[in-house]
C-alpha cells in the first residue's frame, strides 16, 4: 500500500546530483575529500558544514506529515556514517562552532542555500575570500612538497658523504 508520508528508502537522482555537486564544491573549498573517514576535527567540521547546508535546504530535522526528499538515514548512508544519529550529532551546536571558527563560517555562508542572493556585495566578497583561501591552501601544499623534496635531497647528500 502506498504511504506518501513514509520515509523514502532511496534517494532521488535529483537529490543525489545535488549532494554530489555540493560535495565537489566543498571538497575544493576545504582542499580535501570532506567524506574522508576520520575523526580528526578538520574532517568532522567539513562534514558538519556539509550536513548543515543540506539541513537548510531539505529541513532534515522536521518531524511530521511532510514528504521529504532527503532524510537523516539517507544522508547517513550517503556520507558513510553508521546511522541517522551521527547526522543529528553533526547538526548539533553548529551555530556555536561557526561563531568561533571564521573559516568554517565563510565556507558555510558562501555555499549555504539560505544566502543565495548573489547580487549582494557581501556574498561576492565571501566568494572572493573563499577563492583566496583556496589559493593559500594550494600554496601551503606546494610549500610542503618543496620541503619534502629538500629533505630528500639532504638525505641523499648525507648518505653519499657517509659512503665516501
Amino acid at each position: 500500500m502506498y504511504d506518501p508520508y513514509s520515509i523514502k528508502k532511496e534517494m532521488t537522482p535529483y537529490v543525489r546530483k545535488d549532494l554530489d555537486l555540493l560535495k565537489e564544491d566543498l571538497d575544493k573549498a576545504f582542499g580535501f575529500n570532506i567524506l574522508t573517514k576520520s575523526n580528526k576535527r578538520i574532517f568532522v567540521d567539513a562534514r558538519r558544514v556539509f550536513v548543515n547546508i543540506l539541513n537548510d535546504k531539505y529541513d532534515l530535522k522536521t518531524k511530521g506529515a511532510t514528504v521529504k526528499l532527503l532524510s537523516t538515514p539517507l544522508l547517513a548512508k550517503y556520507i558513510g556514517v553508521s546511522n541517522h544519529s551521527s547526522v543529528l550529532h553533526l547538526l548539533r551546536n553548529f551555530d556555536f562552532i561557526i561563531k568561533h571558527n571564521s573559516e568554517l563560517k565563510i565556507i558555510y555562508q558562501a555555499y549555504s542555500y539560505v544566502n543565495k542572493d548573489f547580487n549582494n556585495i557581501e556574498s561576492v566578497l565571501l566568494k572572493k575570500k573563499l577563492h583566496y583561501m583556496e589559493l593559500i591552501n594550494q600554496i601551503d601544499k606546494q610549500l610542503e612538497e618543496l620541503e619534502n623534496a629538500k629533505k630528500e635531497k639532504l638525505k641523499k647528500e648525507i648518505t653519499r658523504g657517509q659512503s665516501n
